[in-house]
């Protein structure tokens, strides 16, 4: 579908794309998915595989710095781990991988580097601080100006009437939207008013100012003070699904990050800071010493919004197909964990579950497996698979699957510390990491119905064939990669395995 979409938006730029794409696509396969003037084009690339009926909208509603790398692109495909000391000190002074967020943050001039979507923020406020433009009354604050720096490109991504019917064109059916937890009831355009008062000074505006911005369009991380969340309005979600309707497509949303972190990485919206949702949000309210559970509660006010779409907002429920509780849990978790850990210069993110609560739910779960089936073991990964039993149980009890609704609940192998998982059986057909696919396999049998499965509850494994032996490929090659990124056969020959 990369290659499809680019292909389609890339205007008549194709021929210096079609080098790259010649064996990628195959013509027959191609046949119908694009405008008549486009097919000559797809047909002159040769493209490789048919359109998927989903695509994913990455890099809109939750900010990943690969996204953004800018015109120089980047060695790295994300900001690499920073030393601990100076995060933790305050001391780390960014420099991520990203370099811009258009329409308005575009180079060093305008903005920061940044690591993730919290970094991002604040960098973008700290520079409107340093710039000295936003002192006046006649003006958006600093945090004022970082939202509308955010909500440009959000409202720039994707032009609705334009595009949509696009994507249904090429086959697809349904997108999947990564979105930020930290979500408003306000609709922006209410920073900037008209001032009705025919006496007033200024440039005939009401600006908001800083302290309503962050207390109405913000969320303040509660594991890392004074870090701060753009916030995603609700109108603005609403409207996106309204269009989704109106075009045929159905919207999975993805709940992609939730406060403190739930993994390490860009993805987690607050990196460079260490994750923290694990450790100072959910092992508090397992083991009764938080006033909330931020999580539990997060998840549930999300449900309870959707469900109130299905009367306020009909045309919007429409749109919405299924929610993905949370993107990924626990990612690269089996790193810091395990005999010996690939990272020892910090504690795992991911604290075990309590002794009782993982005995009683380790006899839970292998308590429903039949004969023959996978054991789920003991270890970190428990306290995600707890977690996620809870989201489908919430899930489960709301209006959504009586609706029509689905439930995509994500996992991705890296949850599990190898020295945890079960040596693989060499007959078994779970594709890669064999013993990892079969403990999810035994979970989730376990925390749902075979009506449920047939339904509303979908299982949704994410594995990266870029960061696999047999697929990845690297700056330098070999060893480090099977194939070099500059070297157009090597990379031709290793993909088009890779994808067959």
């Amino acid at each position: 579908l990369w290659a499809a979409t680019r292909l389609f938006s890339s205007g008549g730029g194709h021929d210096a794309r079609d080098g790259e794409l010649e064996g990628l696509l195959s013509n027959e396969e191609l046949e119908g998915m694009f405008h008549a003037e486009e097919h000559d084009a797809a047909k002159r690339a040769g493209v490789l595989a048919s359109v998927p009926s989903g695509v994913n909208l990455g890099g809109w509603l939750s900010l990943e710095d690969w996204f953004y790398v800018g015109d120089d692109g980047a060695v790295e495909v994300a900001t690499p781990d920073p030393p601990s000391d100076l995060v933790d000190s305050g001391r780390w002074k960014g420099g991520g991988a990203a370099s811009c967020l258009p329409p308005l943050h575009v180079d060093a001039s305008t903005g920061p580097r940044w690591s993730s979507e919290t970094d991002l923020f604040g960098g973008l406020a700290d520079h409107y601080k340093e710039d000295g433009k936003s002192e006046s009354e006649s003006s958006l604050g600093p945090w004022g100006r970082a939202y509308r720096t955010v909500h440009a490109a959000r409202s720039s991504y994707m032009d609705y009437d334009a595009e949509m019917p696009l994507l249904r064109e090429i086959g697809v059916e349904y997108v999947r939207v990564p979105v930020s937890w930290c979500w408003t009831e306000y609709d922006p355009s209410l920073m900037v008013v008209k001032d009705l008062n025919p006496m007033a000074k200024g440039d005939g505006f009401i600006y908001m100012d800083d302290d309503e911005v962050r207390d109405k369009f913000a969320c303040e991380d509660p594991f890392h003070k004074g870090v701060y969340w753009p916030a995603v309005p609700k109108p603005f979600l609403a409207k996106f699904l309204r269009a989704c309707a109106k075009h045929g497509l159905g919207a999975t949303l993805d709940i992609h990050t939730y406060p403190g972190g739930t993994s390490v990485g860009t993805f987690s919206g607050v990196w460079p800071r260490y994750a923290r949702f694990w450790s100072d949000g959910d092992a508090p309210a397992l083991d009764g010493t938080a006033e909330t559970d931020v999580g539990r509660d997060t998840l549930k006010s999300i449900v309870s919004w959707l469900e109130s779409l299905a009367v306020s907002d009909p045309a919007a429920f429409e749109g919405l197909r299924a929610l993905s509780p949370m993107n990924e849990p626990g990612h690269l978790a089996g790193l810091y964990d395990g005999d010996p850990p690939v990272r020892t210069d910090r504690e795992t993110y991911l604290p075990p579950l309590p002794s009782d609560v993982a005995k009683k739910y380790l006899a839970e779960v292998n308590g429903k497996l039949g004969k023959g089936r996978t054991a789920v073991p003991d270890g970190n990964h428990l306290r995600v698979l707890y977690w996620l039993n809870d989201a489908v149980e919430t899930f489960r009890k709301s209006k959504l699957p009586g609706l029509g609704k689905e439930l995509h609940v994500n996992i991705h192998e890296s949850l599990f510390a190898p020295d945890d998982l079960p040596d693989p059986t060499p007959d078994a057909d779970y594709g890669d990491n064999t013993n990892a696919m079969s403990v999810v396999g035994s979970w989730w049998r376990s925390a749902t119905r075979p009506d449920e499965r047939k339904t509303w509850a979908v299982l949704d494994v994410h594995h990266y064939h870029a960061w696999g032996t047999e697929c990845s490929g690297t700056v330098e090659g070999a060893p480090s990669g099977r194939f070099a990124c500059g070297d157009a056969g090597e990379r031709k020959e290793v993909t088009s395995r890779c994808l067959s």
